[in-house]
């Protein structure tokens, strides 16, 4: 970045020179950037997926609570507005940080997890079959 006229002073030509400044931005793990905009991603598990949750995610500010809604999808994206990059222009204006979530779908389950995950399909069975589609008519 250059400021001009704000470098050191030459006597003989009776002018200030220019100011140079070099940023060096250290990148916080697992936070990339684009723009204003911080992305992340997050690994959640499917029953988190399923009846939504309050997890801590780290941002440029330290931990913070990010709400995952219930039945997010994975690959979804949940923002925190504003806790993204301050613009260097308009420091009022900021981005986004987007959370990209991940659903970890669990290769082992026990004995007792996959009977209730047997009865919970069951039920979602039975609930299909009883909904009747709307035609619109009464």
């Amino acid at each position: 970045m250059q400021v001009r006229g704000e470098g050191n002073f030459d006597k003989k030509r009776g002018i200030a020179g220019d100011l140079y400044l070099v940023l060096h931005i250290d990148e916080k793990h697992g936070i990339s950037r684009d723009g204003l905009n911080l992305y992340s991603k997050i690994n959640i598990d499917y029953t988190e997926a399923i009846l939504g949750t309050v997890m801590k995610v780290e941002t440029v500010e330290g931990l913070r609570d990010l709400r995952i809604p219930s039945g997010i999808q994975p690959g979804d994206t949940v923002k925190m507005l504003y806790m993204g990059v301050p613009d260097i222009n308009k420091p009022s204006k900021r981005g986004d940080h987007h959370f990209v979530v991940n659903v970890q779908i669990p290769k082992d389950i026990s004995d007792t997890e996959r009977t209730l995950v047997e009865k919970l399909a069951s039920i979602r069975e039975s609930c299909k079959e009883h909904s009747v589609p709307s035609t619109g008519m009464p």
